[in-house]
C-alpha cells in the first residue's frame, strides 16, 4: 500500500504520464474477496486485472482438484505461447512454456542451433500443429490446456530431468492445507449417506479440516421424518469417511449456536437448502459467518440422488 500510495503522489509532483496496474491471481479462497480488492486498491490504480490460478505448464495439477475457483468453468484453456512467445530456459534450452521447471517441453538446445533454427524447427513446428488440433496426449501441456491429471513424457528426453513418465504429487499441497489452521463446517444429517454427502465432504476436504455437524436425532425430527439410525450410528459412519477429520453433534436445525463456537473459515451446504425449511437457517448463518468474513460455499446439488429419494424406493 506504502508503494502505491508513493507511485501516486510521484506521478502527481513530476508530472509525469504512466499507468499504475494492479493484478492478482484468484483461488477458491480469496474469490469472493474480487469486491473488496477494489474497494482497497481503486483509487490507487488504473486498472485492476485478475486470472483465475491454473494449472501453469502442467506441473501443478493440484490446483484444479485444490484451488480452482468455483467459478471458473472453463473445460480447454487456450495457450498462445508455442505461437508468440520465446521461452529459454538457464540451461540454454528452447521450450514451448516459460516455466517449464523439469524442461519436459524443450523443443531444441540452443548451445548446439540457433534461436531461428530452434523456433522453425520440426519439433515447434509440430508442437503448434498438435495446439490446433487439439492432439496433446501424453504431453505436460495437455494437463494445462484441458484441466486433467494424465501421465507425460519429455519432448526431448536428453534435456529433461525427468525420467520417463512425469509422476505428479500432490501431498505436498494437501498436507499444507490441513496444516494451514483453516477449517470448515459441514452441517448434515447423513441419514442415509449417498453420492451427495460424499461429493459435499470431498469438496470441504479442499478447503481445510473438516468438521461435520451432525444432527442430533431430535433436531432431525423438527424438519424431516425420524431418522432410521441413532446419533451413534450415524457418528461411526461419518468418522470412517476419509474427509472427515471431527464430529459434534448440531443439537437444533439451527446452525448458530455451533459455528459461532468454532468460527470456522468456510462452511460447505448444498444449493438446496436456498428454499424450503431451512431457508431462513441459511440466511442466518450467512449473517453469522460473515461477521468473521468466513464464507458460506454451496456446490451443485448432485442430481439423481437424496436421501429423501431413497427413503421413498425403501417404502
Amino acid at each position: 500500500m506504502n508503494h502505491l500510495h508513493y507511485l501516486n503522489e510521484y506521478r502527481k509532483e513530476s508530472g509525469k504520464n504512466y499507468k499504475i496496474y494492479v493484478t492478482g491471481i484468484l483461488t477458491r479462497f480469496t474469490e469472493n474477496l474480487r469486491e473488496k480488492y477494489f474497494e482497497v486498491f481503486g483509487g490507487l490504480a488504473d486498472q485492476i486485472v485478475f486470472k483465475y490460478v491454473y494449472n501453469q505448464g502442467g506441473y501443478m495439477p493440484e490446483i484444479d482438484e485444490l484451488l480452482r475457483c468455483d467459478c471458473d468453468d472453463e473445460v480447454r484453456r487456450r495457450c498462445n505461447l508455442p505461437f508468440d512467445a520465446i521461452s529459454v530456459t538457464q540451461e540454454g534450452y528452447l521450450s514451448v512454456e516459460n516455466a517449464d521447471y523439469e524442461n519436459m517441453l524443450v523443443v531444441a538446445d540452443l548451445n548446439k542451433v540457433s534461436l531461428r533454427e530452434g523456433w522453425y524447427g520440426e519439433k515447434m513446428k509440430d508442437m503448434r500443429r498438435r495446439f490446433i488440433e487439439d492432439d496433446l496426449d501424453g504431453t505436460l501441456c495437455d494437463g494445462c490446456v484441458h484441466h486433467t491429471h494424465s501421465p507425460a513424457r519429455a519432448i526431448t528426453p536428453e534435456c529433461s530431468s525427468v525420467e520417463g513418465d512425469y509422476v505428479f504429487d500432490d501431498s505436498c499441497v494437501r498436507e499444507r492445507l490441513k496444516n494451514s489452521g483453516l477449517t470448515v463446517y459441514v452441517p448434515m444429517s447423513a441419514d442415509i449417506v449417498h453420492p451427495g454427502h460424499i461429493n459435499i465432504l470431498k469438496t470441504a476436504a479442499r478447503y481445510g479440516r473438516v468438521i461435520v455437524g451432525l444432527f442430533a436425532d431430535e433436531a432431525i425430527s423438527t424438519y424431516k421424518p425420524k431418522p432410521y439410525m441413532t446419533y451413534e450410528q450415524r457418528k461411526i459412519v461419518i468418522e470412517s469417511i476419509k474427509y472427515v477429520d471431527e464430529v459434534v453433534p448440531q443439537m437444533t436445525r439451527d446452525y448458530d449456536d455451533n459455528i459461532r463456537r468454532l468460527k470456522p473459515d468456510f462452511m460447505i451446504h448444498g444449493k438446496d437448502w436456498r428454499e424450503g425449511p431451512l431457508a431462513d437457517v441459511r440466511a442466518k448463518a450467512i449473517a453469522t459467518m460473515s461477521e468473521w468474513d468466513g464464507q458460506v460455499i454451496e456446490p451443485d446439488y448432485t442430481k439423481g440422488v437424496s436421501s429423501s429419494m431413497i427413503r421413498g424406493q425403501i417404502r
